[in-house]
């Protein structure tokens, strides 16, 4: 560790603020958010943390964490990236994002082919952005493994929680 590292994390502790325990990720995610964060100039923890809860989608309904005899969860996160303004959030996400977004392509290209095909088909959604609660609730019918909802403000996240269809 040089001198000015040291600083840094003294300067860190002091302010109340520690960085966020890359050790403890799986390498893959570590590895993305390490190289994003120096391709970015931004902190890892603006790509892990919102890397976490793209895990979890992938895991979706298929696993189930059992509590006690009566008691399951799904693997849901909900996780939150708070920082000034200009400080790489939306591009850090954007690269955690970047799996979800090459399935959306994939998924919309079979989904096309099977309509050139004259095959009756749904097109499988992975991500939700800006929909109202009975939209979503529609989606995840035809999702029945999960959905991500990624939203890239909070406020409009927050916002949507009370924005109803007919």
């Amino acid at each position: 560790m040089t001198i000015d590292e040291l600083n840094d994390e003294l300067d860190a502790r002091e302010s109340g603020w520690e960085p966020m325990p890359l050790k403890a990720l799986p390498a893959p995610v570590r590895d993305l958010a390490t190289a994003g964060a120096k391709a970015l100039s931004c902190d890892p923890a603006m790509i892990a943390v919102p890397a976490l809860p793209v895990l979890a989608a992938a895991i979706g309904n298929s696993y189930r964490i059992r509590l006690d005899s009566t008691w399951s969860e799904p693997a849901v996160l909900w996780t939150a990236t708070i920082a000034a303004s200009g400080s790489m959030k939306s591009p850090a996400a954007q690269l955690a994002l970047a799996p979800v977004f090459k399935l959306e392509r994939e998924a919309h290209e079979r989904h096309a082919e099977q309509v050139r095909q004259g095959v009756q088909a749904t097109r499988q959604s992975y991500r939700l952005s800006d929909v109202t609660l009975e939209a979503a609730v529609a989606i995840h019918g035809e999702n029945p493994r999960g959905l991500l909802v990624a939203k890239d403000e909070l406020a409009g996240w927050l916002g949507s929680s009370d924005r109803y269809a007919k």
